[in-house]
């Protein structure tokens, strides 16, 4: 009996064979749709721990369109639009870190705060990410709604 070895060349080809763009459209699909913050954590600079901020994002919703743009809504009803993506950055290693980038406006129009940071998780029901900001390092947590 002779064993073949296409079925397996073939699965091993189509794993390969996915390029870096496609493999950022597949996160991009997941992000898109309405998320609400389950857990934020903060951890200055200079921390040897860091802090549960949860209760500061009590409430907070995020809309994530395909056009890329989003909505945000805060706990206490205040709302900002702005604009998101993400991005892939290769290592030496031929490893890949998928970044997030998120621009708020005000209801004016003036840039209101950013989030860019690493894509820890992103699947259908959960998202992480750390936002990496100047005097510290904020973690979030996101439960798609």
């Amino acid at each position: 009996m002779q064993l073949s070895y296409y079925p397996v060349f073939l699965f091993l080809l189509l794993i390969t064979s996915c390029s870096l763009e496609d493999r950022i459209e597949r996160r991009e699909d997941r992000l898109v749709g309405t998320w609400e913050i389950d857990r934020a954590s903060y951890k200055g600079n200079n921390d040897l721990f860091g802090d549960n901020v949860t209760s500061q994002f009590s409430g907070d919703r995020v809309e994530f369109y395909p056009d890329y743009s989003l909505v945000y809504e805060t706990g206490t009803g205040v709302i900002y639009d702005g604009y998101w993506s993400i991005n892939a950055l290769r290592e030496p290693d031929d490893e890949t870190e998928f970044t997030f980038d998120a621009d708020f406006f005000d209801f004016q129009g003036r840039p209101a705060f950013q989030w860019l940071g690493t894509i820890d998780k992103l699947n259908r029901q959960r998202f992480k990410v750390t936002v990496l900001e100047r005097a510290g390092t904020l973690r979030l947590r996101w439960c798609r709604r």
